[in-house]
């Protein structure tokens, strides 16, 4: 990592550690108040670069030799400069689905190939780092994909939110959630095989804003264009939810 790193400005080791940063607590799920974000560019080069290091060696898949490594050096030129490109690792797992999709159906007309199956077959299986490894696969081989505004024109229909929906779920309050986990259990219900039940009213008033917050996710990765605000919007009034 050292050699790779030795010749990079010390803003842009700076980025690149916050962007480790932020990659690991979305992959781990683990959110703490402040981090590097608040003092990284402070920090000489030396003391960046084996911090680089410590994440590299906890997220192999960051490594120079890795699929997110190019991307990161890439989007660090950028990050905290206005840029509001979409990260795959700021996506919850239903969006990565739907930008994996979609990123594969671009490089198959870039390259002018028509195939059989694809990543729809399968991506219900993967999990949300092997999904984020795909996009990164992606975007190593397509340097092009990581441009500002490339990935958010891909999915359309409803189009991913600049920054993820993570940024418009967590700024809703209790009561909206709360029509928003009604809504997306009677849709999930509706449109399931008969074997779910609605039952989230009877508990609904006990479940904090995390939770709730996980439950809509969680039936997002059933149906993946759930996570869009008008949509969400609309079920609440299809259902009369109040």
């Amino acid at each position: 990592v050292k050699a790779e790193l030795k010749d990079v400005d010390q803003s842009t080791l700076a980025k690149l550690v916050i962007l480790c940063e932020d990659y690991e607590r979305n992959k781990t799920g683990v959110q703490l108040i402040g981090g590097f974000h608040d003092f990284a560019f402070t920090l000489p080069k030396e003391k960046l670069i084996n911090i680089i290091g410590t994440f590299t060696l906890n997220n192999p898949e960051l490594s120079p030799q890795g699929s997110m490594m190019g991307f990161l050096q890439n989007e660090a030129n950028r990050y905290r400069n206005g840029s509001s490109e979409i990260m795959p690792w700021n996506l919850y797992r239903s969006e990565l689905m739907r930008l994996a999709e979609a990123v594969e159906d671009w490089a198959n007309n870039k390259l002018g190939r028509e195939v059989l199956g694809g990543l729809h077959d399968y991506i219900w299986s993967l999990s949300k780092e092997e999904i984020t490894k795909i996009l990164g696969d992606y975007l190593k081989n397509f340097p092009e994909l990581a441009n500002p505004g490339v990935l958010g024109s891909l999915v359309k229909d409803p189009p991913i939110p600049e920054g993820g929906f993570q940024n418009v779920i967590e700024a809703q309050d209790l009561p909206v959630l709360r029509k928003w986990a009604l809504a997306v259990e009677r849709y999930d219900v509706d449109n399931s095989d008969g074997s779910r039940r609605l039952s989230l009213k009877d508990y609904i008033s006990s479940l904090s804003k995390e939770k709730l917050i996980q439950y809509i996710v969680g039936v997002s990765d059933r149906w993946t264009k759930l996570l869009d605000e008008k949509t969400l919007n609309n079920l609440v009034e299809k259902y009369n939810i109040e």
